[in-house]
């Protein structure tokens, strides 16, 4: 049996090795200008964003130099309601400058506004900027017409970057159930691990059943060393997933291969992942805490298995609304997806951003440019 290691330094240690150091972003506060002169132009920032008609004044306000101007605009414009001018906004989403093409998908996004489908289909998917390409993804998630079916899965198939193929499988499972199914089923096989992610994602929004299941396949797989660095993180997702599976009474057979499974697992890691393991174990069981040691589990499993009656999980409580969302053509505040996500795919490509450490499952770690806080 392998020596046991503290369990605070085994996180500490395994939460260095899965940290992806984040990508340098781009200055939030402009070297060329003063706070308080930063301050400054935000606040008159504030007020032409509250009035302005004109499409390229926006621009020039997303594409300024300080974030806090950028912030400041971006924020009056979300609460504004005036079709007029976003529907104005619409050839902005091939702009050159990433602040603007990704703000502008962002806004129809938080407003919902149903008029810039086409053109987040046409012109934002199809952009040159990874950003943009998975704001329009988000944008078109928010709006939720089946009819971007076709763009998105076209999105999945033809797009190189791996972060925007995961999260528009999880746009597709949002706007289009019933024939996202298979795409998304497909995807579970896919080389990159971060496109499984994704489709583990989705697939647990279609059918949390099938997505246990499929988490329970990447517990027993063997060793990926091809993608070593990626492994850690697809298991975490998949014991995220197993723990928010609910409807588990009727599942005996499923849950006994889990366990199985993650017992196994459990002998193969250390540090976070197997900490993680080790609680989806007695999330499962409720075995009331046993030590994260693979001997302790079998000895504790072996006379139970046959016996063994899984009992459901209760659901998790909603999310508190997000407040400051204007609700325009939908709940905003209960149902868009936050834009500061998760660390693992977005952090890896070098792009200018920030990346947060959440949900291992997140598809998608990038936080867009223009909400970006470096240093």
């Amino acid at each position: 049996m392998r020596p046991a290691r503290p369990l605070a330094l085994a996180l500490l240690v395994a939460a260095g090795a899965l940290a992806a150091p984040p990508p340098e972003g781009p200055p939030f506060f402009d070297r060329k200008r003063a706070l308080e002169a930063q301050n400054e132009a935000a606040r008159a920032a504030a007020d032409e964003a509250r009035t302005t008609s004109d499409p390229a004044r926006v621009a020039a306000l997303l594409a300024d130099d300080s974030g806090l101007v950028r912030d400041r605009a971006f924020g009056v414009l979300a609460e504004r309601d005036d079709e007029a001018l976003l529907r104005a906004l619409a050839p902005h989403l091939g702009h050159r400058d990433e602040f603007v093409s990704a703000g502008v998908a962002e806004l129809y996004a938080q407003r919902r506004f149903a008029g810039g489908r086409e053109a987040l289909e046409k012109v934002g998917l199809a952009s040159r900027s990874e950003v943009t390409a998975l704001e329009a993804i988000w944008a078109l998630e928010a709006l939720g017409d089946a009819a971007s079916f076709e763009a998105l899965e076209r999105a999945f198939k033809r797009r190189k970057e791996h972060r925007v193929r995961g999260d528009a499988l999880i746009a597709l499972a949002a706007v289009a159930p019933g024939p996202a199914r298979a795409v998304v089923e497909g995807a579970l096989q896919d080389p990159a691990p971060p496109v499984r992610i994704g489709a583990l994602v989705a697939l647990r929004a279609l059918d949390p059943r099938a997505a246990a299941a499929a988490a329970v396949d990447v517990v027993a797989a063997k060793p990926d060393r091809k993608n070593a660095a990626w492994e850690p993180r697809l298991l975490l997702c998949a014991l995220e997933v197993l723990r928010q599976w609910t409807g588990r009474a009727a599942e005996r057979d499923l849950v006994v291969r889990a366990v199985d499974a993650l017992i196994e697992r459990l002998a193969r890691e250390e540090g976070l992942p197997q900490h993680e393991v080790n609680l989806t174990l007695d999330d499962l069981t409720q075995a009331g805490g046993l030590e994260a040691d693979p001997e302790i589990w079998r000895g504790w499993w072996a006379p139970r298995r046959d016996a063994f009656q899984p009992v459901d999980k209760a659901p998790p409580a909603p999310p508190a609304p997000e407040p400051g969302i204007p609700p325009t053509g939908g709940d905003v505040a209960t149902t868009r997806r936050p834009r500061r996500r998760p660390a693992p795919r977005r952090a890896r490509t070098g792009a200018r951003g920030c990346a947060s450490t959440a949900s291992p499952c997140a598809a998608s770690a990038w936080s867009s440019r223009r909400t970006c806080r470096a240093g």
